[in-house]
């Protein structure tokens, strides 16, 4: 049967967990659906139509015997909030929620009890997943009206229900007392400024005053006042409790979701990247405390502003093609030098971009990180190779792919030949001159997959993935005679011997670097100025 009491029906849509309002008459427990809210409806896949109404008996799986009916009935009967395991009214079987079944002082020949899904602890009870259609209810919390939205909905309606000329919510703050911070009445619906706040109670002929309570505590109240003597009886009061019951839940979950957003902003302030959201006219609409470390600006400053203003015009012509890119709805990922404001930084980006309902982008969140010190420790600094340490990193990953998916892999070792003399002779300066022209003649003749390394003095390493090992040979022998062909500032003719090996089946990576080792001291003894290939595991 319907409810006659409007309140709880239009506050009910205001709470952000998924609720449903049972009633049943006083004389006789029998529950019928009243409402459901638009979180219950997605978890529970019930619709209006299939609900108001109708008597709890109507889904066999929600009628006598099931626990949330048996809650019900024991809090009919004790007028106490009962809780329980939450059955899936599809399947029968479990769901990954609990409910809360809590009695309302509601007028009237009707009683009322809300009842509200909550997560499960761990989210999955007795290890059972989320049934199919069935999403978790945080993903459908925001169904659920706004906190303003709740407060105006409860006001209106008790101003309503009650015939107040004006309803109130009253907040106790720290350092301010009780004042009023919502209200309506004839000029409508106010949220007041903290400069425009009055102070609490209402000032009228009567009033009257729920308290709102919050783990135990009260933190507000909820006021009506009228400009007629004695305006308000018992009824009324009834009324201001079941709606102050409500309104407590909605601005708890409000004030837990304020809590967790603060926690997630510290968060974010802390790490050590650039991290903002730029809108459609390429605003920075938010931005993290790093861009303070960056630019010496404020973040409160940097919002609001164009990219040009804030990174200068040489950085925003740099990331002009890429902020294109990522405001056509593509998520762009580059490396690249960056002059901000001037200063150039090498930078990892990534550019993410953010639709609306309708798909339509309505601008990105980027996310920056300085890879100077990453840069380093990954490529050496004399002849801008990769370093020994970026080289191993490499070499596990590709020997596990390729042993792993039964793939190809070269080895390279090369050894500039007597290149102590060089120094010797020559002094360091032409040491280090022919080690980064030996490495830029290396680099220029490679392939994209290749991966080229300093290993150590004036011994270098290329890792040839998916390389068949004639192929690899073909590269060493024309790098060779590149080497030997060319002509070097100060040091004259410059050799170079190379060792080649083919990854074996079921071949370590120590044993492969044997073999080429092997090899590359094979090419020396023949004369140097040559290649040698590593042709089996006994080679």
């Amino acid at each position: 049967m319907p409810t006659d009491n409007p309140l709880p029906v239009s506050l009910i849509d205001g709470l952000f967990e998924a609720a449903l309002l049972v009633g049943s008459p006083r004389e006789a427990f029998a529950p019928t659906f009243v409402r459901a809210n638009e979180p219950f409806k997605s978890v529970t896949g019930l619709a209006d139509t299939e609900l108001a109404g109708l008597p709890l008996t109507s889904l066999p799986r929600l009628g006598p015997g099931s626990p949330l009916h048996t809650a019900l009935e024991a809090a009919w009967h004790g007028d106490e909030v009962r809780e329980g395991p939450f059955a899936d009214t599809a399947t029968g079987g479990p769901h990954p929620t609990r409910f809360r079944v809590q009695p309302l002082a509601a007028p009237g020949e009707e009683r009322l009890f809300l009842v509200t899904l909550q997560s499960a602890p761990g989210g999955q009870p007795d290890s059972h997943a989320t049934p199919p259609g069935h999403p978790d209810l945080t993903t459908t919390a925001d169904a659920g009206a706004e906190p303003v939205e709740v407060v105006r909905t409860v006001l209106q309606s008790v101003q309503a229900v009650t015939g107040a000329d004006e309803a109130a919510l009253v907040e106790n703050r720290p350092g301010e007392g009780r004042v009023v911070t919502h209200a309506v009445g004839e000029a409508g619906f106010r949220q007041e400024s903290e400069s425009s706040r009055n102070p609490a109670p209402l000032n009228m002929p009567s009033t009257l005053e729920q308290p709102l309570e919050q783990d135990g505590e009260v933190v507000g109240a909820l006021q009506v006042g009228s400009a007629r003597k004695d305006a308000f009886g018992e009824a009324d009061r009834r009324v201001l409790r079941l709606a102050s019951m409500l309104l407590s839940r909605c601005l708890s979950m409000a004030r837990r979701a304020d809590a967790q957003l603060a926690r997630h902003r510290q968060l974010i302030d802390a790490v050590p990247v650039l991290i903002s959201y730029v809108d459609t006219e390429r605003r920075y609409v938010d931005v993290n405390a790093t861009y303070t470390a960056w630019f010496q600006d404020d973040a409160s400053e940097i919002r609001g502003r164009y990219l040009w203003d804030v990174l200068g015009e040489e950085a925003y012509t740099r990331i002009h093609d890429y902020v294109d890119d990522a405001l056509s709805g593509n998520r762009v990922t580059f490396d690249a030098v960056v002059p901000y404001r001037g200063i150039p930084r090498h930078v990892e980006a990534d550019y993410v971009p953010h639709f609306g309902r309708d798909k339509a982008v309505l601008g990105f969140f980027a996310v920056v990180r300085d890879i100077e010190d990453r840069r380093r420790a990954d490529f050496d600094q004399l002849t801008n190779a990769r370093s020994r340490s970026s080289l191993e990193a490499n070499w596990r990953e590709l020997h596990e792919r390729a042993s792993g998916q039964g793939r190809e892999l070269s080895l390279i070792l090369i050894d500039i030949d007597h290149f102590k003399s060089v120094n010797d002779r020559l002094g360091h300066n032409v040491g280090d001159r022919v080690l980064k022209e030996v490495a830029e003649l290396i680099g220029q003749h490679l392939r994209s997959t290749d991966v080229f390394g300093r290993w150590g003095g004036e011994e270098f390493m290329i890792l040839c993935p998916d390389n068949a090992e004639t192929d690899a040979m073909h590269l060493a022998e024309r790098l060779c005679d590149i080497i030997a062909g060319h002509g070097f500032d100060h040091a004259g003719r410059v050799t170079a011997s190379f060792g080649v090996a083919q990854l074996q089946p079921g071949e370590t990576r120590q044993e492969l670097f044997r073999r080429a080792d092997g090899a590359l001291y094979d090419a020396k003894a023949n004369g140097r100025n040559r290649v040698e290939f590593a042709s089996d595991s006994g080679a």
